[in-house]
């Protein structure tokens, strides 16, 4: 009796691990530019409609496990449009994101910074010609 009681652990075991296998998969890729630019670093990275969440590393290599059903990755970071990417068979998927504005390209004096693109700080003071300090 106990070498069926075995018999029967063993066998739960290998089908538990079996089955564990085949309801998870690890996706993998690299995350750059459309503009040519190195790696995108800091990139979240979602499985749609769960609480699977990842991220780019400082390389653009990201890593992600999801469920071996029909699964949507999303992928957004700030100043960069939002992409979503149906899985097929494949477990490697180089995704590339578009900026949202393309401010290397602007002409004029407030294109080199997106910080110093408000207008002047509300301390400005303006001074005419020949008044006293």
């Amino acid at each position: 009796m106990n070498r069926l009681y075995l018999v029967l652990i063993i066998i739960l075991a290998c089908a538990t691990n079996a089955y564990s296998q085949t309801t998870k998969r690890v996706i993998s890729g690299l995350i750059t530019s459309t503009d040519g630019s190195d790696p995108l670093e800091g990139v979240v990275v979602v499985v749609k409609g769960t609480n699977i969440t990842s991220g780019s590393q400082q390389d653009g290599m990201y890593y992600i496990e999801v469920p071996a059903n029909d699964s949507v990755l999303v992928f957004s970071r700030d100043e960069y449009q939002t992409r979503e990417i149906r899985l097929s068979g494949s477990n490697e998927y180089n995704i590339t994101l578009k900026p949202v504005h393309d401010t290397a390209r602007a002409v004029g004096p407030f294109s080199a910074n997106r910080a110093i693109l408000s207008p002047l700080p509300a301390a400005t003071t303006f001074f005419r010609k020949g008044s006293v300090i």
